[in-house]
């Protein structure tokens, strides 16, 4: 995860203990326990760079502010709104959907994200 240059920070609310050591261990901020609502989540997103997600409140959220957002989906489970392909999206001009491909792992698809 380690990566020059770049701050990675937690916005998943109620991260387990188990979680929250593995963020701490791998050098993850952890501040998702800390927003309690979406006027807190909308200030913290407004001052990011950017956010990479999964289809939640938080990756809407970011879509909504035009915050630049990589949504992760997975190749089996892809909702409608998403479509089957392509990296675009008619809700939010500032998200990118990543697509997990049919047979990759999430560690595949993640290296892709990263350009690796």
């Amino acid at each position: 995860m380690a990566d020059p240059g770049v701050n990675w920070i937690s916005l998943q609310p109620k991260p387990t203990d188990a979680e929250r050591a593995w963020l701490a261990e791998s050098g993850v901020a952890e501040w998702g326990s800390g927003l309690t609502d979406f006027a807190d989540s909308a200030a913290l997103l407004a001052e990011l760079d950017g956010l990479i997600a999964v289809d939640t409140a938080m990756a809407h959220l970011a879509g909504a502010l035009g915050t630049p957002c990589r949504l992760l989906l997975a190749d089996e489970h892809a909702d409608w709104r998403w479509g089957t392909d392509g990296e675009t999206t008619p809700w939010y001009g500032s998200v990118r959907p990543q697509r997990q491909r049919r047979g990759e792992g999430w560690d595949e698809t993640i290296t892709r994200l990263s350009g690796g």
